[in-house]
């Protein structure tokens, strides 16, 4: 396979739109720039000739844009369901169980999670996907995954140092309002 052909040249766009999406602390944005990337890798991977990703990434494109707008737990199930009823069939290898297990991890973080935990699955659904890449031949997908996991990485170092941060300070706070007129420690 050529690395410039349509088919890698779809995959590098993918690349570009999820390693921004992963850089954004905004939820909102996140999922606005994985709807549009899961949309590019559709089309990718159908051309690779992975029907059960192709697929996956189609509903993923679907459930990102719709979890902007809710996090129904019932529509979550829905997709669940969908990823395991209609991917399954699909599989024409063993190896597409990859992307299957990564679209019902990132439904789960999509509709049942927020903020760090949410970032934690979606990791290991990066993880799945990158598997999925490396087994298929999609060059643009191994860049792809292997940017994404590093910039959620590096979001997700942003999010616990801040949450480090805003503890200390909170512990800060306690200490000093603890204190009475002579600066000993009151005794709740």
């Amino acid at each position: 396979m050529q690395i410039f052909s349509l088919v890698q040249c779809l995959g590098y766009v993918a690349c570009v739109l999820g390693v921004t999406a992963f850089l954004q602390k905004s939820d909102v944005r996140l999922k606005g720039l994985l709807a549009v990337e899961s949309f590019v890798y559709t089309v990718h991977f159908w051309l690779l000739g992975n029907n059960a990703a192709a697929f996956i990434a189609f509903l993923s494109g679907i459930r990102s844009g719709l979890a902007i707008k809710t996090q129904s737990r019932a529509l979550g199930i829905v997709f669940l369901a969908v990823n395991v009823i209609v991917g399954v069939p699909m599989m024409n290898h063993w190896l597409a169980i990859l992307p299957i297990v990564g679209g019902v991890l990132g439904t789960v973080a999509m509709f049942f999670l927020q903020g760090l935990s949410m970032r934690l699955v979606l990791l290991a659904s990066t993880c799945c996907w990158l598997a999925n890449n490396i087994a298929v031949g999609s060059i643009g997908g191994m860049v792809l995954e292997s940017f994404n996991a590093l910039a959620n990485g590096f979001t997700i170092v942003r999010f616990v140092a801040a949450q480090s941060a805003a503890r200390a300070a909170g512990a800060a706070v306690e200490r000093r309002s603890g204190q009475g007129v002579s600066g000993s420690r009151t005794v709740d």
